[in-house]
């Protein structure tokens, strides 16, 4: 289905909005897809972010993490979508970029509601930092001198 006007555009992200609020993801998700058949969406880093989140709900790591990707390749400076991807990265192990996201979203941030969100998501970045450094294995390492 090409979507061939912005009307239609519209109404189907309207229709993934009130599809993710009622908490039928998959439909949401399947909304958003048929989105990205529109030349509207590639102006906007929203329907990539919405989707995003989308999969994040439905424990989708991998898959949200390419969405928010998508969506900062459009807009660099979208903050949701770097909060977004941190946190599909941290629920894949992948801490370090985890934590450069969630940098790059507090840098980027406009809004008060989502500065909290990012503050606790960095706070669950570095903690899970420290975790790993602490679990890591230790080596003895024999230094002579010369």
């Amino acid at each position: 289905m090409i979507l061939a006007h912005r009307s239609q555009f519209e109404e189907i992200r309207t229709r993934g909005n009130e599809y993710f609020a009622k908490k039928e993801y998959s439909e949401a998700v399947e909304c958003y897809t048929h989105c990205l058949e529109s030349k509207e969406s590639l102006k906007t880093p929203v329907i990539f972010s919405n989707r995003a989140l989308a999969h994040l709900k439905q424990n989708k790591y991998g898959r949200a993490e390419e969405d928010a990707a998508a969506a900062l390749r459009i807009c660099p400076t979208h903050s949701k979508s770097y909060h977004r991807r941190s946190v599909a990265r941290l629920s894949l192990g992948k801490i370090r970029g985890a934590l450069l996201d969630v940098y790059a979203a507090e840098a980027s941030c406009d809004t008060d509601a989502l500065r909290k969100d990012i503050e606790i998501q960095r706070c669950k970045c570095e903690k899970a930092l420290v975790d790993a450094a602490t679990r890591a294995p230790r080596r003895n390492v024999m230094i002579t001198v010369v």
